[in-house]
């Protein structure tokens, strides 16, 4: 018994932790433009769910607020938050909020199931290449759940927030 209390304590604190990229290779940090000191998220041209390029740029231009979630269906922790993610989009997207997964799974059937599993309503996108992600690697993204949140102009307002803190600060921009 002592065993198996000790292997749901250790599944426990492991599903609070971030997945974590296993390269020991530095990740290439975001290129930035910088407006009025404020850094800007560089455009990325990703393929969606249905295989067509999405440029996240013009997408964000569409809201007033989007938050950018890198994730996978592999990642417990990303699983985690995701009841967070679809409550916060359906409270906040009729006042401005977008939402751009960013997935770092390798298989689309995986993928395309913990979408709609979870209810994810917005934007999915997705190189199929894992860690080896091209907007993950320029965003120096080495660990997931991990979120950028950027205003209309691709502006970089806050990264890596997650649960309340996430909400309240979204909800805070959205004012």
């Amino acid at each position: 018994m002592k065993g198996l209390t000790s292997g749901i304590l250790l599944m426990a604190l492991l599903s609070l932790e971030a997945c974590t990229s296993n390269s020991t290779k530095s990740n290439v940090q975001t290129i930035v433009a910088k407006t009025d000191n404020v850094p800007v998220l560089a455009d990325m041209n990703v393929e969606n769910l249905n295989h067509e390029m999405v440029s996240v740029a013009e997408e964000v231009s569409k809201h007033k607020v989007t938050v950018i979630d890198f994730w996978a269906s592999w990642c417990a922790p990303c699983l985690n938050e995701m009841p967070n993610m679809v409550a916060l989009y359906a409270n906040q997207k009729d006042n401005g909020l977008g939402i751009i997964g960013i997935s770092l799974d390798n298989d689309y059937d995986k993928w395309q199931e913990a979408v709609e599993r979870f209810g994810m309503e917005w934007l999915q996108l997705s190189e199929l290449r894992g860690w080896e992600s091209t907007p993950a690697r320029q965003n120096g993204v080495n660990s997931i759940p991990y979120t950028i949140v950027v205003d209309s102009q691709m502006r970089i307002l806050a990264t890596d927030l997650r649960g309340e803190e996430l909400a309240a600060f979204v909800i805070e921009q959205l004012k």
